[in-house]
């Protein structure tokens, strides 16, 4: 597993109180350091986004998270947030971040 691929949401981003409010922090871990094209709510169109890690996120943080995500997109109901964030993972736009890796040397082939 990467455990070393994180994310920091630019503090002049939109979304950064949004994760500060549920996770306490800007940085976040993701699947990969690279990007994916998904469709989001908000947007006509789609956007270059990482995949929050949901493995690596504690209890807690999961459940300020689906509370987050149901009041944004109520009526959304706990259970199919928890489904979609075990089937989909969570988008973060990489308009609003900065990727990081640490020891990114062992990471070359």
């Amino acid at each position: 597993m990467k455990t070393d691929i994180r994310v920091v949401i630019d503090e002049g981003s939109p979304r950064a109180a949004d994760c500060m409010r549920v996770f306490w922090r800007r940085d976040v871990p993701v699947v990969s350091d690279k990007p994916m094209w998904v469709m989001v709510p908000e947007y006509d169109r789609p956007m270059q986004a990482y995949r929050l890690d949901v493995g690596r996120i504690t209890p807690e943080e999961r459940e300020r998270l689906v509370q987050h995500l149901a009041g944004r997109y109520a009526p959304l109901l706990d259970d199919e947030i928890n489904e979609s964030l075990d089937k989909y993972g969570m988008p973060i736009l990489a308009d609003d971040c900065t990727v990081v890796v640490q020891h990114p040397l062992k990471w070359i082939d």
